[in-house]
């Protein structure tokens, strides 16, 4: 191509570059696959609060900021009393039992870091997901908390559940990057029973446009390189 053809033509291609919109990716992240930390919470006295876990410094590749609290609280059952809210970490979930005509409320808590989405670019369809592994037939509902206010919720299926299902529930993103306090609360009809799998979050991520170099100087550029080629071949 002679030299006098190739400048339109890198011009072309410059700004067909800088004009090409960037694609958007998934990005999933998870608070919790449950594979370290076992312990449980069990309350076997109506009407106290609650019973209360507490595990830190477990491996933030697993368990997002390091820290994990269950609460396991009885609040109607029929002695003995069989109701508990666990972490099995060698089957990786999290495990709810309560025993016939048993209602439990009960959570999970953790210390969630600031900053954890992009700043830059466009965020979109932002959801929590959940695998649930297995369920009853009771009616189970599951709410999302950051800092004490509800920013999802969500209805597990009301059929009995006997093979992974993944859940994914919509939630407010506003206040998400200064981090906090986050809480998955669970409540379901007496004697309900559930065990989940990986929580998360997910969204699609535009990153923003390339810095480019305007088209005139980009013309420079290629100019000079296309002159000093030039005089190479005359040599």
């Amino acid at each position: 191509m002679k030299i006098k053809n190739l400048l339109p033509a890198l011009a072309a291609s410059a700004a067909l570059a800088a004009s090409a919109p960037a694609a958007a990716v998934l990005i999933e992240v998870n608070i919790d696959d449950f594979n370290v930390g076992s312990h449980m919470a069990s309350d076997n006295t109506v009407g106290n609060g609650g019973v209360t876990s507490a595990l830190s410094s477990l491996d933030t590749a697993h368990v997002i900021g390091g820290t994990r609290t269950l609460v396991d609280n009885l609040t109607a059952g029929i002695i003995p009393y069989q109701s508990s809210t666990r972490v099995d970490a060698t089957v990786g979930q999290l495990i709810i039992n309560n025993g016939v005509g048993e209602v439990t409320g009960s959570s999970v808590t953790w210390a969630l870091p600031a900053n954890l989405l992009p700043t830059t670019g466009s965020l979109s369809n932002f959801q929590f997901h959940m695998a649930l592994t297995g369920k009853d037939n009771n009616a189970v509902s599951v709410s999302v908390l950051l800092n004490g206010s509800t920013i999802g919720t969500s209805s597990l299926p009301t059929a009995q559940v006997t093979t992974l299902q993944d859940l994914y529930f919509s939630s407010t993103i506003a206040s998400f990057n200064a981090g906090g306090t986050l809480q998955l609360v669970f409540s379901g009809n007496a004697g309900w029973d559930a065990s989940f799998d990986t929580f998360g979050f997910q969204y699609d991520y535009t990153p923003p446009p390339p810095v480019t170099v305007p088209v005139p100087a980009t013309l420079a550029l290629f100019g000079i390189g296309a002159v000093a080629l030039h005089r190479r071949r005359r040599r």
